[in-house]
């Protein structure tokens, strides 16, 4: 570039005068400036035993570049992070109750450009302990705690109690056998009370099934269900079926012995032996056993009377 200097006309001494000079000038380009990646998301602090936690990431680069979150140093145990490059991925995890005694956790994640450049973002995470809701037990009593299925509507008497008076207390009921006791579908315990009695049924299921037991329940929204065992009593009588009676006849000629089956039986017998009758059927029998009895004469004498006990001659 030349540049050019005059005095402007200026007539003074030695009269109007100019000069002139070269310039050389370069021109350089502006230099390029990375800006590092920014977190745009803020840290979840807290978390709960039992509970997934999660906190989802998100980061931005000016330039554009990709880029890549990562923790510096090890992550807690219950903690998961991707590793896959991106400028959003969520760290997540559920701290059991062990974590809750080493809470709590200080991390550092890292956002880091292609050329080298990043961001961190400092926070820390406390676990909190699950408080466990008390549950309180009901009770549930009965007297007497054994009856007939006959006793009617009143049989016994249930008592279901709580612990505290606080508040009116809905309480569902239930039997395990509806065919021996029934009992209400629900009772209340009034405010200001602990317990509220109600009346056990007896069923007559005209079953000859002996005694029964039955178990109860009473049953409420935070509370542990109460549990009762009564026994109901049979008024049902065993019956024993009538056999059917059978007329058995057993024809022995002679001595000796016969087995019968229940059917009508001859036997002869040519020895002087002892006459036995045995049954092999199970039921009840009627034998008749006519015996022939032959009196001889000796000599001129004659018979006078005849034997005793001939129509009711014991069997054996």
């Amino acid at each position: 570039m030349q540049i050019v200097t005059d005095d402007q006309g200026n007539t003074g001494s030695g009269g109007a005068a100019s000069d002139s000079d070269t310039v050389s000038i370069t021109v350089n380009a502006a230099a390029v400036v990375n800006h590092a990646p920014t977190f745009t998301s803020t840290p979840v602090t807290d978390a709960t035993q039992g509970t997934l936690y999660t906190y989802n990431i998100t980061t931005t680069d000016v330039d554009g570049d990709t880029v890549t979150i990562t923790h510096e140093g090890d992550l807690p145990s219950w903690l998961t992070l991707p590793t896959e490059a991106g400028d959003s991925k969520a760290i997540s995890g559920a701290p059991g109750a062990s974590d809750v005694v080493d809470s709590p956790y200080t991390l550092t994640l890292r956002v880091t450009d292609t050329a080298g450049d990043f961001t961190e973002q400092n926070f820390t995470i406390t676990v909190n302990k699950i408080i466990e809701p008390v549950i309180e037990p009901l009770t549930l009593t009965v007297n007497p705690a054994s009856f007939s299925e006959v006793a009617g509507t009143a049989a016994s008497t249930a008592t279901v109690t709580r612990p505290s008076t606080s508040g009116v207390l809905l309480v569902n009921l239930g039997s395990s056998d509806t065919s021996e006791v029934t009992v209400p579908l629900t009772v209340e315990i009034p405010d200001t009370q602990k317990s509220v009695d109600f009346n056990l049924a007896a069923a007559d299921d005209n079953l000859t099934d002996g005694t029964q037991t039955v178990t109860l329940t009473a049953s409420a929204t935070g509370y542990t269900t109460g549990t009762a065992t009564v026994s109901v009593t049979d008024n049902d009588v065993v019956v024993p079926p009538v056999p059917t009676p059978k007329t058995l006849t057993v024809t022995l000629i002679g001595n000796g012995s016969v087995t019968s089956d229940g059917s009508d039986t001859t036997s002869d017998a040519t020895s002087n032996n002892t006459v036995t009758l045995t049954m092999n059927a199970n039921q009840t029998c009627k034998a008749n056993f006519v015996p022939t009895l032959t009196v001889e004469k000796a000599g001129d004498g004659t018979v006078t009377s005849e034997p005793e006990g001939i129509d009711s001659m014991p069997l054996s």
